[in-house]
């Protein structure tokens, strides 16, 4: 399946150098995110089977497969792409085709649920009627004195809570925007790089279109095809 990530230029230069990108939590921004992202992968062990020799078993590499119903390559291009503070954050585009069986698929939007680690109604947060099955778990909340949105409650809540995350992955948008985890990406399945910023590549400068000081000579009789 075509896949894409973005990468800044140290992770694009060390896929060159190693051969693959793999999951590392020392070098993203989201530790928060440590319990969702170690649930997502307890999935996936289930699903495509235990990370390779050198994988991070609970951190695992992020993709698209579509943004806002676009490949992400047309999405980038319709897009003003995104600010960074850093100067080579995202710098990259990388497209790549991941062999079956190699990434999971999932829902972005629902996997917002688990991130935040809220109770997702069984038909999804894009359901026209929420309102019974949110109803009763804040009942069950209410219950056993906890919060609905905040810290894990006992077992019964948990549980509760955790019931429907797996229809991210059961039923991930994907005419929507649905995203890909794998253990790894290899250098050996990319087939596209896009520089999104000139400053991506060092050296490279945006061109600058020369004035034109004089017209061209017109040249009578002359008859092109377009």
């Amino acid at each position: 399946m075509r896949l894409f990530a973005y990468m800044d230029s140290d992770a694009y230069q060390a896929l060159l150098r190693n051969g693959r990108i793999i999951g590392s939590p020392e070098h993203s921004g989201f530790q928060d995110f440590a319990p969702a992202y170690g649930w997502l992968s307890d999935v996936m062990r289930g699903r495509i089977g235990q990370a390779p020799d050198g994988c991070h078993p609970g951190w695992p590499v992020f993709a698209w497969a579509i943004r806002n119903g676009l490949t992400p390559l047309a999405y980038d291009r319709e897009n003003e792409h995104p600010k960074s503070d850093e100067p080579n954050g995202a710098s990259f585009l990388v497209g790549f085709d991941a062999p079956e069986g190699s990434y999971l698929l999932s829902d972005f939007d629902d996997w917002h649920y688990v991130l935040n680690n809220w109770f997702l109604p069984s038909c999804g947060s894009a359901a026209e009627d929420l309102a019974g099955e949110v109803e009763a778990f804040e009942a069950l909340c209410e219950g056993h004195g906890c919060d609905p949105y905040r810290g894990e409650g006992p077992p019964e809540v948990k549980n509760a809570r955790r019931a429907n995350w797996e229809r991210i992955v059961d039923f991930p948008d994907v005419n929507g925007s649905a995203q890909a985890t794998l253990w790894e990406l290899k250098a050996e399945w990319v087939v596209l790089v896009k520089a999104r910023r000139y400053s991506a590549v060092k050296g490279m400068t945006k061109p600058r279109r020369k004035p034109i000081t004089s017209r061209s000579p017109r040249r009578e009789g002359l008859i092109t095809a377009l």
